[in-house]
Formats: C-alpha cells, sequence, structure tokens
C-alpha cells in the first residue's frame, strides 16, 4: 500500500529510521483498512493485541546467547541452566554489575529472570551489554526489535557513554569513569540563552562522530551546559505544567458546556482536580470498587503499553516531583488536547499538527522525539486518525480489559 502521509517525508529521523518507515506503513495498513471506519476501535485492538510486531526478549536473549557462545547443540534442545552458565561466567569475566543499583538480589536470581521474561526494562538491556561484552549494533537490536524503544538517547549522558563504549568495546569500568567525569564538570558555570546555539551546534557535530576519549570528554561537557541550562530554567517541569493547565481548561469548559442551563456553579481551570483529569483520559479503564483504576495487569495489552497511563497518583507525583516528567507524559496530555481542539479538524491534518508540537517539546526537553515502533506511541497516533480520537482511545483500552478477563 502507497503511504499516504507525505507530510512524514519532512521529518529527516524517517531517512535514519528503517523501522520507523515500516512502523508508519503498519499504521496505514491499519487506519486505511474497511474496518477502520466503522470499527476504529476494535481494528486498533486487534492489531495492538495479535498483530503488533513483539518479539519475546527471553527468546531473542537465548538465541544471541546461543549464536555467539557457538553452541553445536540443537537451539530447541539446550537447556536453560547452559545459558545461566554462560551467562554467569560472561559477567565475571567482563566485570560487569548485575545492577546499576544496590540489591539485595543473588546474581542467580537476576540472571533467572532475565531468562523468563518477555520484556525488560532499558538499563536491563544496557547492562546485558555491558556483560555479554555486545557490539552497539548488538545493544541497538535489543532496544529497538525487542523491547520496542528508542535507540541510543544521545542526549542523555548515560546512554551516549554506554554507545561510546560499547562501540569500542571499552568495559564498565570505562565507562564509570567517563560518567564521574561528566559529573565533576561545572555546575556553577553561567549559562546564558545567546550560548544555547553554539551548544546546539556542538552537541550536533559530535553526535554521532565520537572517535576518541578526548572527543567523548568534549562532548559530556557540551551535554553537561546543556543540562544545567534546561535544569535552571525546569524546561520538562515547566512544560508539564503548561500542558497540565491547558487540559485543565478544556475539563473545565467540557463541564460547563454539560451543565448549560443546569443552575451549577461555573467550573474554572483551578477548580479541576487530577482526579478529574484521570476521569477524562482513563475513562476506558474499568475502577475498583474502593474507586481506583484496575490494575494495568490485567489488560490484554498490558505488556504492550507497559504501565503507562494518566493516573491522578503519577501527576501528582511528577506536580510535587516525586518522580521526573517522562515523554509519555506530554505524549499523553498532547494526545488528549489534541483530541479535544482539533477534533473538526482532518485527521491527517490533525496528525500532522499533533506531530510537529509534540516534537518540539520534546525536543525542549531533550527527549526522544515520537517513536512509533512503540506500541503505545503507534496507539495513540491511530487513535488520532481515527474521527473521535478520545472516544477510540477509551473504547480500546475498555476493549483491552474485557479481554484480559
Amino acid at each position: 500500500m502507497e503511504t499516504k502521509y507525505e507530510f512524514y517525508d519532512l521529518e529527516r529521523s524517517l531517512k535514519d529510521y528503517e523501522f520507523t518507515a515500516k512502523a508508519f506503513q503498519r499504521m496505514n495498513s491499519v487506519v486505511y483498512s474497511a474496518d477502520f471506519e466503522d470499527m476504529d476501535s476494535d481494528t486498533i485492538f486487534i492489531y495492538l493485541y495479535k498483530q503488533f510486531d513483539h518479539i519475546s526478549f527471553k527468546d531473542h536473549l537465548k538465541r544471541y546467547i546461543y549464536k555467539h557462545a557457538e553452541i553445536k547443540e540443537e537451539f530447541r534442545d539446550v537447556p536453560e541452566d547452559v545459558y545461566k552458565e554462560i551467562l554467569l561466567y560472561s559477567f565475571e569475566e567482563n566485570g560487569a554489575p548485575f545492577s546499576f543499583e544496590p540489591t539485595t538480589k543473588r546474581k542467580n536470581a537476576i540472571i533467572k529472570s532475565w531468562l523468563s521474561q518477555d520484556y525488560v526494562r532499558r538499563s536491563t538491556v544496557f547492562l546485558l551489554g555491558f556483560g555479554l561484552k555486545m557490539s552497539q549494533e548488538d545493544v541497538s537490536e535489543f532496544l529497538t526489535k525487542v523491547i520496542l524503544e528508542e535507540d541510543f538517547n544521545m542526549l542523555d549522558p548515560e546512554e551516549a557513554v554506554y554507545r561510546f563504549c560499547f562501540k569500542n568495546g571499552l568495559r564498565y569500568a570505562e565507562a564509570l569513569s567517563l560518567l564521574k567525569q561528566y559529573e565533576g564538570f561545572d555546575e556553577n558555570e553561567e549559562i546564558m540563552p545567546q550560548d544555547m546555539n553554539e551548544i546546539n551546534e556542538m552537541i550536533k557535530k559530535y553526535q554521532f562522530e565520537i572517535m576518541s576519549i578526548a572527543e567523548m570528554r568534549t562532548y559530556l561537557k557540551m551535554l553537561k551546559k546543556l543540562y544545567i541550562y534546561n535544569d535552571r530554567q525546569n524546561t520538562s517541569y515547566l512544560e508539564f505544567m503548561s500542558l497540565i493547565g491547558r487540559v485543565k481548561r478544556i475539563i473545565a469548559d467540557i463541564y460547563n458546556e454539560d451543565n448549560e442551563g443546569i443552575n451549577e456553579r461555573q467550573k474554572t481551570k483551578d477548580s479541576i482536580s487530577y482526579g478529574d483529569i484521570e476521569r477524562m483520559i482513563c475513562s476506558g479503564i474499568p475502577l475498583t470498587k474502593s474507586g481506583n483504576l484496575q490494575k494495568m495487569s490485567v489488560s490484554a495489552l498490558a505488556k504492550r503499553f507497559r504501565y503507562r497511563r494518566m493516573s491522578r497518583q503519577r501527576l501528582d507525583d511528577v506536580t510535587t516531583r516525586k518522580i521526573r516528567v517522562d515523554r509519555f507524559d506530554i505524549i499523553t496530555l498532547l494526545f488528549f488536547i489534541y483530541s479535544q481542539e482539533q477534533q473538526e479538524l482532518e485527521p491527517e491534518i490533525r496528525l500532522k499538527n499533533y506531530m510537529n508540537e509534540t516534537n518540539a517539546i520534546l525536543d525542549k526537553c531533550s527527549m526522544m522525539r515520537l517513536y512509533p515502533v512503540n506500541p503505545y506511541e503507534a496507539f495513540v497516533m491511530m487513535c488520532l486518525l481515527s474521527e473521535c480520537p478520545l472516544e477510540t482511545y477509551s473504547d480500546t483500552l475498555e476493549l483491552s480489559y474485557k479481554a484480559g478477563e
């Protein structure tokens, strides 16, 4: 099927990410199918649940070990203990930690969990990269093909260092040394807004062409300046709070429209609670007897969405800075905004506008751009291409819980 999103050609990242282009093609096959117009939520759910490409992490890990350890037995005949022994030996041989954080879990228990999970966090992929002495390409494959997330985020100092080390065959000790140098760079340095153009140009220059330790140090200094500037500006937090304000205004208008003609006090932005936002965005998720959102694990899409939902607890935790703003927060809040403010526009135009603003804010916050290879992000984009985006979003979530019962 011919791609109908010509505006995506303006996104240079498409030329660099084969998976991204294929993801858009798969989206086209869904949203321009005969079933989508009348059964959009059913069609999206079936696609995400049954047709969305998903490689089990445990299977990919075993096949990686099988190939690189040159095991002679048939793959299906290899006992799991063989993989455990190889992992244990390799981690000790390469001086790699079994966890980036202090833990009381035993090595054998950690290894056992890796060999039994369909999905793991990014940090686990990086641990295995050091433990199994993977190449940069191997780690990228685990990130993009297996856990369906973006490739190395070169605006994150840890991931930039890890990529450099995997590319050059360096151990975790070298990565720690570089990260300690990053932490030691001067946080008191005054960074003026006019300096940011030069800093951004330096980052673009070095980003994927770092050849030496000296160049890595230079790149990290630029990242530290970017971090200091953004941190002082509270960029991601301010963007989050700005989006929350827009969402509250929209919800207040919805309530006032629903109550028109009824002798009720007019709602204002300030009268909208995080519970109101949760009810509006998560309306497709069933509630427990106590009034809380049903556990995500009940949903048939739990493995695809990985606990991404806009609960009132999450909103409060981000606002009070107990947790940091995540890409998911920005992507979801903007989805709600565009589902309401641009509902009357043509779906393709609505999605184009959404992508432009979302990517601009993600860029501003030094976060990765929209990545439709990820099931949740593909889900949001497909909903925006339906006639009633928020209704489609809610109906699909509702279907996922009914299917998971």
